[in-house]
């Protein structure tokens, strides 16, 4: 590739040049592999009733919650009402993960575009400096909160 740690090349050029798929989409790719080698499994089997279990009890934590599997098949572009039957036949299970893993990458370059046009857009002005005068005549301060710090000490 050529690429030597000290170009800033961003990680979407390196992966376009390389003709490879992202590692968070490698990785959702295997993810969805399992589910597949899960839902071929027969009834009864422990890795297959924890998938489909539900907790009776406990709290969720704080916080974001975990990506789930559904987030995953979305992600990818698979109806997560139609998983089980689409991987019921392995060759199709596939091909719905190659193609799915194009449709993540595609839609991951395009959000890391979007921020980066955000990024580069002009910061809105900052306010005039002169708005944060002390009311005693000592001087000015930068941020409004500099100018409460200052007046709590400020002698008239």
């Amino acid at each position: 590739l050529t690429i030597k740690t000290k170009m800033l090349v961003y990680k979407a050029c390196v992966l376009r040049r390389a003709n490879l798929p992202s590692v968070t989409a490698l990785l959702k790719q295997k993810r969805l592999r399992w589910l597949g080698h899960l839902s071929r499994l027969e009834d009864g089997r422990i890795p297959k009733d924890m998938l489909h279990g539900e907790l009776s009890e406990g709290i969720r934590t704080i916080g974001r919650p975990k990506l789930r599997y559904k987030d995953t098949l979305k992600a990818f572009g698979i109806d997560p009402d139609q998983w089980e039957t689409l991987a019921g036949d392995q060759n199709r299970w596939r091909q719905y993960l190659h193609q799915g893993i194009k449709v993540h990458d595609r839609n991951w370059l395009q959000r890391l575009q979007e921020k980066r046009v955000c990024g580069k857009q002009a910061a809105p002005e900052s306010p005039n400096h002169d708005t944060y005068a002390c009311n005693h005549g000592h001087g000015s301060c930068k941020s409004r909160i500099g100018l409460f710090s200052h007046m709590r000490h400020c002698k008239p």
